[in-house]
């Protein structure tokens, strides 16, 4: 997703993002900026922050711990620089049952409208997340 940047600064929340149980992946990308802080509020706000290897700032986590949670992205952009582009990758191991059949649902309301990629195995899909009325 592309970020608006003001004043030198990008930020987007994500409310009540659903984080599920079991092995997991957390991975988020801005580029180009100088740093990014990624702040996830719990109890007490969680922060970590990363400065920028060739203007792309990266945060990865592994195994996060399941509930619902608000995050916040934000941080320098470099300068004369009007969009952030936000990548936002999440990752979760979902067991078939015997049939080799999957189901799975999950609440992408916390998400912007727009085109996601899907990848369950080797298998990639592009599909279009919309806002019901």
């Amino acid at each position: 997703m592309a970020v608006e940047v003001h004043d030198g600064r990008y930020s987007h929340d994500f409310r009540k993002v659903q984080i599920p149980e079991g092995p997991n992946e957390f991975k988020v990308q801005t580029r180009p900026v100088k740093n990014m802080t990624f702040t996830v509020k719990m109890l007490m706000p969680f922060r970590q922050h990363r400065d920028a290897e060739e203007s792309v700032a990266t945060y990865i986590d592994t195994n996060v711990p399941s509930g619902t949670f608000n995050i916040n992205i934000s941080g320098d952009a470099q300068e004369n620089t009007e969009t952030v582009q936000m990548d936002v990758k999440a990752s979760q191991v979902i067991r078939a049952d015997p049939e080799g059949n999957i189901s799975y649902t999950y609440d992408t309301t916390p998400f912007n409208p727009g085109i996601v990629e899907i990848e369950i195995g080797n298998d990639k899909k592009e599909v279009e997340l919309i806002r019901e009325d």
